[in-house]
């Protein structure tokens, strides 16, 4: 039996996932496997391999950090949960490989401009990016926080809370976020404004505390 035949999709049991990210964990080599799947996969074969590879990103982003090409190819995948988990991968191994990542600003960008869920993921990567370098948060801050022009209004708090590790711990950074929201506030439902108030004001604290 290979490494895919434990997949969720293949046993039908949905911790089975969980138990492959330890298993990988523990034989990292195995790792290649599932991104082989991610590739090669049935349908719902890749969706799991897309989990299995970001959960353990999230646990290990330093194994990972070898994956930024399969996180990439998955982002662009037409199946939409794969390309998301593709982003999140994305935004879990920036610390690790951030001048890879980086390298891919413009593709990122653009699939941010698209103001949907997968919009949203993109611009967490880019979020990471910044947060975790003062260099690159200086080349791409001020095109982070033009996406907000185009957002929904409804859409802005999400949007701000995904955002908001670009700006932590930069004045600077905030500053340019909060002047770009200022012209669309009188026009905001007060109830988008508390929400929107409510995050900015979390968000100056955390930088505040930096």
């Amino acid at each position: 039996m290979g490494i895919l035949d434990e997949l969720s999709s293949a046993t039908g049991d949905k911790s089975s996932n969980k138990e492959l990210v330890k298993q990988c964990l523990r034989m990292p080599a195995l790792l290649h496997s599932i991104a082989e799947g991610l590739r090669t996969g049935a349908p719902k074969a890749r969706v799991d391999c897309a989990e299995v590879l970001s959960e353990a990103a999230a646990l290990r982003p330093d194994l990972l950090a070898d994956f930024v090409t399969d996180f990439l190819d998955a982002s662009k995948s037409d199946n939409k949960t794969v390309a998301k988990l593709g982003f999140l991968g994305l935004t879990r191994i920036t610390m690790a490989r951030a001048a890879e990542v980086y390298a891919e600003r413009e593709y990122l960008l653009e699939a941010a401009k698209k103001n949907d869920a997968l919009g949203l993921a993109a611009a967490a990567v880019l979020a990471a990016l910044c947060g975790n370098n003062p260099n690159y948060r200086g080349k791409l801050i001020g095109s982070v926080v033009r996406l907000l022009i185009a957002i929904p209004d409804k859409d802005l708090p999400k949007w701000i809370a995904t955002l908001g590790p670009a700006v932590e711990g930069s004045p600077d950074a905030y500053k340019r976020l909060e002047l770009t929201l200022q012209p669309r506030r009188a026009t905001l439902a007060p109830e988008i404004v508390a929400k929107l108030d409510k995050a900015l004001v979390k968000l100056e604290r955390t930088t505040a505390k930096k």
